[in-house]
């Protein structure tokens, strides 16, 4: 991509009508390994029910090079916060991050998340306006409900946390999941072009009140339904969950969009989900870029959506039905275009920076592996970032980029 189609790419999005956004936001608490380098214990991933477990989850991270998340309970939320203080205190949740990312190039998000509070709002971009009883600005918004705090846990290639070395540069995520953070119905009396949807993965699978996790789901089925209704492209971001009921469900609930993006550990949580655990184990051991694309046909089997794209260590790649609203140019396009944005956004630069980011060597010598011949298939090797200063939210924003840039590069 040069510098004429960046930023033609850019005045495109700009024109395109409002955004609709839904539903996960959230305060992040950012927080380097080396912060926390003496509580370092062996890697044993289990749910997050003590501080020991967060020290194995992040150990376990670093030695298998996945990004992760897991519930923690209130005992380890309330450890950290008297323990651990966090480097910095930003935007977070996947649809947060997102309507960020496109406010900087000058769309319009509209975001419905259930928890608005004084400190989450002030991080929202001005460009934003929140379903509150209808539209508010972040600063008219007068709720302060319950706080959601996640906390992350970056980590740099060759970090080092107890005996375990990071292989590449990744993050674990310490999850909230406050009771009240649940979806109800709300009137969608405003007009948008097209519809991003995550954080399904936050739903609990019984609720104080008795409810559960279907009741959530009934809830998001009848938001897609809606947009469906309004003939508008619907992207869903895959997100991790350890509940393999809550992933069968987001599998359902994907079925009925035109877009989905995720990534290797998410791939290998649906395929574990759908009974194909031979092939996610060998994900998991290999990373191999030919069982990666053998997953995503399996999954696009069962859920038969439009587009896959799946944002991986040093590369992109998408699957695409031939009915999709867009032509194949267009995503590659959009992959190229969400690259840029992605090195910049990662190094800490500006967007004119990260075209002259050479692409990675990691990524072309998958793409060499694969010996593409297949239509449906595109790749796109990632813009290399020597020195990463950012990977929280990476993997949505460059989902986002993809999805938003191919509704407004198609005419």
């Amino acid at each position: 991509m040069d510098r004429h189609e960046l930023n033609d790419t850019l005045s495109r999005i700009k024109k395109l009508d409002k955004i609709f956004m839904a539903y996960n936001c959230n305060i992040d608490n950012i927080v380097k390994v080396d912060k926390i380098q003496k509580f370092a214990k062996p890697p044993e991933l289990r749910e997050l029910n003590k501080p020991d477990d967060l020290f194995s989850c992040i150990a376990y991270s670093m030695a298998h090079e996945e990004s992760a998340e897991l519930v923690m309970n209130e005992q380890v939320e309330e450890w950290l916060g008297d323990n651990i203080a966090p480097d910095k205190q930003r935007m977070g949740g996947q649809i947060g991050i997102m309507a960020n990312q496109l406010s900087s190039f000058g769309a319009n998000p509209i975001v419905y998340t259930p928890l608005l509070y004084k400190t989450l709002c002030k991080m929202f971009s001005r460009n934003v306006s929140l379903v509150d009883k209808g539209l508010k600005k972040p600063n008219e918004v007068r709720r302060n409900d319950r706080k959601k705090i996640n906390w992350i846990f970056e980590f740099d290639k060759g970090q080092k946390f107890g005996k375990v070395k990071a292989k590449n540069v990744n993050r674990f995520i310490a999850a909230s999941r406050p009771d009240e953070f649940r979806m109800t119905p709300f009137e969608m009396d405003f007009d948008f072009s097209c519809s991003i949807l995550s954080g399904f993965h936050a739903f609990k699978e019984k609720y104080s009140d008795g409810t559960t996790y279907k009741d959530q789901f009934r809830i998001a089925n009848n938001l897609v339904d809606r947009i469906n209704e309004r003939e508008k492209p619907v992207h869903i971001e895959v997100a991790y969950t350890s509940s393999r009921k809550i992933m069968k469900e987001i599998v359902r609930l994907a079925s009925k969009v035109d877009s989905i993006g995720l990534d290797e550990s998410e791939l290998m949580l649906i395929l574990d989900a759908l009974g194909y655990r031979k092939l996610e184990k060998k994900i998991h051991r290999t990373h191999d870029v030919r069982d990666v694309l053998t997953g995503m046909d399996k999954i696009n089997k069962k859920m038969k959506t439009g587009k896959i794209h799946l944002h991986g260590f040093g590369y992109y790649m998408a699957l695409c039905s031939e009915d999709y609203h867009v032509s194949t140019d267009i995503i590659r396009k959009s992959m190229q275009f969400a690259s840029v944005v992605a090195s910049s956004v990662a190094s800490g630069s500006s967007l004119a920076s990260g075209l002259k980011n050479q692409s990675s060597l990691v990524g072309r010598k998958k793409e060499a592996l694969l010996d593409l011949d297949r239509e449906d298939v595109i790749f796109q090797p990632a813009s290399l970032v020597k020195r990463v200063r950012d990977v929280v939210g990476l993997g949505d924003i460059i989902s986002a980029s993809i999805f938003v840039a191919e509704v407004a590069n198609h005419d």
